[in-house]
């Protein structure tokens, strides 16, 4: 079955991704595709897009997750990357502070 171009795939109840389908027992195969990549359901706000705009081209290869809808989104790779520079940067932050104020407990001044 298809929708504007996306290909739906219709669940059985008992399938672990169910939750993820419309009353109807469908869900847009790349969603699912998605879903079993990751190996969980998706959030609301994740939404798998389709690298070469291929609405019915629904290998893993093709597609990226983002957050919020299509196009508009962040990668969720990207946004781990940003994650990590700015735990990595807080680190930095965090033993300068130290270093200034000669102990730990200064440290409790940036959790204030």
């Amino acid at each position: 079955m298809h929708c504007q171009g996306y290909t739906l795939v219709k669940l059985r109840r008992d399938d672990p991704f169910f939750p993820m389908a419309n009353s109807s027992r469908y869900v847009f195969e790349h969603r699912l595709v998605m879903a079993k990549h990751l190996g969980r359901l998706l959030k609301p706000w994740e939404e798998p897009h389709h690298k070469n705009l291929d609405r019915s081209d629904n290998r893993i290869e093709n597609l990226v997750l983002k957050i919020t809808r299509h196009g508009r989104g962040a990668d969720v790779d990207d946004l781990t990357a940003e994650v990590e520079r700015l735990k990595d940067e807080n680190a930095i932050l965090r033993r300068l502070l130290e270093k200034k104020n000669g102990h730990k407990d200064a440290v409790g001044i940036l959790e204030k």
